[in-house]
């Protein structure tokens, strides 16, 4: 699987975790490593899950999520290189002392000042994101499609406006039955978010109502039924004896 390349234009979230989440894949942000959803993976005698194997090969290959950043693979942040030498101390917990002496035996006071124009500039770094997204946000009179706050839907390639959704829902389901999953993400949001629309959030589901409900809509009930799992609208016990949706 070497001939995939590693993921394009990677959210905040998925920087700092060093991976991104992509129907039933990870896919490592820094080399072409993918790990399978849903697979438990041996190393030595511990069974790790797909997340802490994708995890483990962040660490492993890469020295973790912060120093693979910093070896520039996503650009150095506009940072100087003491800057970089200063915040490298502070991820390893060095005390003011140690970093001067890194620095060239420069005052205490030298890297006090660092970190203060630092803390400025992530405030300026938040705020030049924010006005960033605006400007790709669609405009102001489309209302957008709102999902739970526990699903990542925040991708602009996901974000999809109440108009959208209603050609999606006539396309899949012309006459209230699913005619086909679809394979775009965006479009598996649009209809997994109706399946979850008809339950109760007051109440759990037996696996057999789960599958009764979803097969109302579509005969492959198991596969829907999983997707709605994995992409955060349902929740269920370890067992799988019980379904419920999950709070917002």
């Amino acid at each position: 699987m070497d001939d995939i390349k590693p993921p394009d234009n990677p959210s905040v979230t998925e920087l700092k975790r060093g991976y991104r989440k992509t129907g039933e894949r990870l896919l490592c942000l820094y080399c072409s490593h993918i790990i399978e959803r849903g697979m438990v993976y041996s190393e030595g005698e511990r069974l790790l899950t797909a997340r802490k194997a994708m995890e483990d090969h962040i660490v492993s290959a890469h020295g973790g999520a912060f120093m693979a950043l910093a070896s520039g693979r996503w650009g150095s942040g506009g940072l100087s290189e003491v800057q970089m030498k200063v915040m490298m101390g502070m991820y390893r917990g060095e005390k003011d002392a140690e970093i001067a002496k890194l620095l060239g035996n420069k005052a205490k006071s030298t890297v006090r000042n660092h970190r203060y124009q630092l803390r400025e500039r992530y405030r300026e770094a938040k705020a030049l994101m924010a006005m960033t997204e605006l400007l790709q946000d669609p405009p102001r009179e489309e209302q957008l499609v709102e999902y739970p706050l526990h699903i990542r839907a925040d991708d602009m390639r996901l974000v999809v406006t109440e108009k959208e959704k209603s050609d999606i829902l006539r396309k899949y389901m012309p006459d209230a039955r699913l005619i086909r999953f679809p394979k775009k993400e965006k479009e598996k949001l649009v209809i997994l978010q109706k399946l979850a629309q008809g339950l109760n959030p007051e109440r759990k589901y037996s696996e057999g109502e789960i599958n009764r409900h979803i097969a109302g809509f579509f005969d492959d009930y198991v596969t829907l039924r999983r997707y709605l799992v994995e992409y955060g609208f349902l929740d269920r016990s370890p067992g799988g004896k019980s379904y419920w949706l999950k709070e917002c």
